[in-house]
């Protein structure tokens, strides 16, 4: 699979499993340290693992309506997250470490972009009005960092409840809790 214009990947830890996305919407999958691939014609971007790589996100490439998959065996199955708040579309996905919690920043017409996190299903964290470009989630989903187009970074330890501004100049790249 050379021959692709190839985007988003990740890999385990131990480097056994490794999943790429192609621009083009076809997904690839080795379970052999990349020895031989399978390839499925669904793919996902902004893709995101666990530090073990057994738990992806991705957000559904094409297929009308804005998904954010989830595989919990190294991106051999996937199934939609669901999100108790519509958007029109999905822009950022990251997971924590451990991948049980989720955060994504969602965006609708005319609004800027909202941020969402769960365990199992997205909720709205906090409402339109910040422009979220970069998140973070602890495993539990407590607490979280973000930081806004303007590179103003946001912190909340209680959920996302409330926020604290910490600092500005940031863009927000390499964002992690840990």
């Amino acid at each position: 699979e050379t021959n692709r214009d190839w985007g988003e990947s990740a890999v385990s830890s131990d480097g056994r499993y490794m999943i790429a996305n192609s621009n083009t919407g076809v997904r690839a999958r080795s379970s052999n340290f990349g020895v031989s691939w399978t390839t499925n014609t669904v793919a996902y971007r902004s893709l995101s693992a666990s530090t073990a790589g057994s738990v992806l996100y991705g957000i559904r490439v094409g297929g009308g309506a804005p998904v954010i998959g989830q595989s919990g065996d190294f991106g051999g199955t996937w199934f939609n997250l669901t999100s108790v708040s519509p958007v029109d579309a999905w822009n950022l996905i990251a997971t924590s470490g451990e991948g049980t919690c989720v955060i994504a920043i969602g965006s609708r017409q005319n609004e800027p972009r909202s941020l969402y996190a769960g365990l199992e299903s997205l909720t709205n964290r906090v409402g339109p009005g910040a422009n979220w470009r970069r998140a973070a989630a602890s495993a539990d989903c407590s607490h979280f960092a973000a930081v806004t187009d303007e590179g103003v970074l946001h912190t909340s330890a209680d959920g996302g409840s409330t926020w604290t501004v910490r600092r500005g100049g940031l863009n927000g790249s390499g964002l992690v809790l840990s």
